[in-house]
């Protein structure tokens, strides 16, 4: 799966609940296609554990430092209307607890599903997007 995004010189941060999404998202009933697209993003994770440390950053492309994140969001301090039970509220938990940690740091959602969008927005986090939408 090859996502041409223009980002440089940067921290992409993988989130562990992005990898839960993506798994939930491949066992359920989509077309082919759509499954393997999914399975190559899994591959592609995976391998990026090849790589070196996830969990303290990998080299990429461009300058980028590719990180999993492997803590849960702490809801009590988000706000009220992010529901821990959805994957998408989780994510964007995530970001604004990146955002929290690092004030100066222009932290930034990438995702094509609109709704995801939409809340990233409501919680004044960044967002950016490939010209193809899911909604």
């Amino acid at each position: 799966m090859a996502v041409e995004l223009d980002i440089h010189d940067a921290d992409f941060i993988i989130p562990a609940t992005t990898i839960s999404e993506l798994d939930d998202l491949k066992t359920g009933k989509r077309n082919e296609e759509f499954r393997s697209k999914l399975t190559a993003a899994i591959k592609y994770v995976h391998d990026l554990t090849s790589r070196g440390d996830v969990l303290e950053g990998i080299s990429g492309a461009n300058g980028l430092k590719i990180k999993m994140l492997a803590k849960e969001p702490d809801f009590s301090q988000l706000p009220n209307w992010l529901d821990p039970s959805i994957n998408d509220d989780r994510i964007v938990a995530s970001a604004i607890e990146l955002q929290r940690l690092s004030p100066a740091s222009a932290i930034t959602i990438v995702a094509n599903d609109i709704n995801m969008q939409n809340k990233a927005k409501l919680a004044s986090i960044n967002v950016l997007h490939s010209p193809t939408q899911k909604t």
